[in-house]
């Protein structure tokens, strides 16, 4: 299986200085700049930032309208309702993306992507699929808190998407899995209480967990990847999975994260498309594409043919 016409779109990044809830508490801007964290990706209004991601896929592109046989949409967004979906729908059929079936793949928040990657990977085994689109959409509601608790990043605007085809591409899929933690699940429903060690810790033992699933399918061991992609949650988040692998920074693609800030669900896609589009990589290079909810990891491995 194979990744084609990775695009995205996104809003102005603005300052954390400058988002209403964040302004007036020196402390709190403090302590997110202190984990790297100084812009949010807003926009005015979420559509435009879905019709522009569809219009690239399509036009930048030599992929048609009419070869989607499926749509796979995801958001990290836990405030997602039934006429947002509509909205998107008919955002969908208004790029000429029309008869196809739709599924909404939700419950790992910002590693919901991880999840689309892998149906989407297994559904195009089908003889009679051909093209599958791949669609990440999150947007902050409005009276809608960006600040993540408990202070550990800021939630962004944004579309991203991708094609899985079973055609010849030069990024192949090569498998993609979600570890979601019952530690983290029982942990974030007494985050208050709960000590910054024993929050790490379930993290660490997500992250392991997840890695070690690609890898053992794969039979791959860590060294052999090339890049590694996190989420742009924070710099400190980065850092982390540097000191649990011991990399080099430079294994580590994270301009995004002073660029653009964390875009939630289309974190992995928007990363994946600027490593591509700014690196020359070898044939046979190993990416791993790493995303994280609130209690859920995903890996996502790939190779440059």
């Amino acid at each position: 299986m194979f990744v084609r016409a990775i695009n995205y779109s996104v809003g102005k990044s603005v300052p954390i200085t400058e988002i209403g809830e964040l302004s007036g508490s020196n402390d709190l801007l403090d302590r997110l700049s202190k984990r790297g964290i100084e812009v949010a990706s807003i926009i005015d209004d979420d559509r435009d930032s879905l019709s522009d991601t569809l219009n690239r896929c399509f036009s930048e592109t030599n992929c048609e309208q009419s070869e989607i046989t499926d749509v796979i949409f995801t958001t990290g967004s836990s405030s997602w309702s039934a006429h947002d979906e509509d909205t998107i729908r008919r955002t969908i059929q208004n790029s000429g993306v029309e008869n196809t079936s739709f599924l909404s793949v939700n419950g790992n928040q910002c590693a919901n992507v991880s999840s689309a990657l892998k149906i989407a990977r297994m559904m195009a085994l089908e003889p009679e699929k051909k093209d599958i689109l791949v669609l990440s959409h999150d947007a902050v509601s409005l009276g809608e808190q960006r600040l993540v608790p408990p202070d550990s990043t800021v939630n962004g605007d944004g579309s991203a998407s991708c094609i899985i085809s079973n055609s010849d591409g030069d990024l192949e899929l090569l498998t993609s899995s979600v570890y979601s933690s019952a530690s983290l699940f029982r942990l974030q429903g007494n985050r208050a209480s709960c000590s910054s060690a024993r929050y790490l810790s379930a993290h660490l033992d997500a992250i392991n967990n997840v890695v070690n699933q690609v890898c053992d399918e794969l039979k791959l061991s860590f060294s052999d990847f090339t890049k590694i992609i996190p989420p742009n949650l924070s710099l400190e988040s980065s850092s982390l999975i540097e000191n649990i692998y011991d990399l080099e920074s430079s294994m580590l693609y994270s301009e995004n994260i002073s660029r653009l800030g964390h875009v939630q669900s289309c974190d992995p896609l928007i990363n994946l498309a600027d490593y591509c589009a700014s690196t020359t990589q070898k044939c046979g290079e190993y990416i791993l594409l790493l995303c994280s909810g609130l209690y859920s990891w995903g890996a996502t491995v790939l190779r440059r043919t």
